[in-house]
């Protein structure tokens, strides 16, 4: 559990660079210091909120990001992980402490296929970005010579 922390942290920082990446290419409206991924898709263009990219990208995050983000959340700015759980299992005992050790023991496999959904995501937020400069390219009057 003691690297715990970091790999929350390492999920949530991957995530806010791909939140910080979408804010360069679309107009969120989000002042710099108020961009997060979770803001930045609230926050998202309308036009581009129909776009398979765009949704792919905001399924993998609702759906299976957001919650580590939390927690991550809870264990920079409350209390750490790791105490918490010792804390729990320490107070609880019992049945308690087998699903202490059971979440323990998942927690790699968690992880893991958090890099997946970050490669995901990050690939989707590319395919977006070049599926909206194709959108303005298409819409551009061309320049005729004459």
């Amino acid at each position: 559990l003691s690297y715990v922390s970091i790999l929350h942290s390492s999920v949530y920082n991957f995530w806010d660079r791909i939140g910080d990446l979408l804010h360069c290419f679309f107009a969120t409206g989000l002042s710099d210091d108020k961009v997060y991924i979770g803001r930045v898709l609230n926050n998202f263009p309308k036009e581009h909120k129909n776009s398979i990219n765009f949704q792919k990208i905001n399924n993998i995050y609702n759906n299976h990001v957001r919650s580590l983000i939390f927690e991550r959340n809870e264990d920079a700015h409350n209390q750490a992980t790791a105490t918490t759980r010792y804390y729990k299992v320490i107070l609880e005992r019992g049945d308690k402490q087998r699903e202490q050790t059971q979440i323990k023991l998942r927690l790699p496999d968690i992880f893991k296929e958090q890099i997946g959904f970050a490669y995901e995501g990050f690939k989707d937020a590319l395919f977006l970005i070049a599926e909206s400069c194709i959108d303005i390219l298409e819409h551009e009057p061309h320049n005729k010579e004459n």
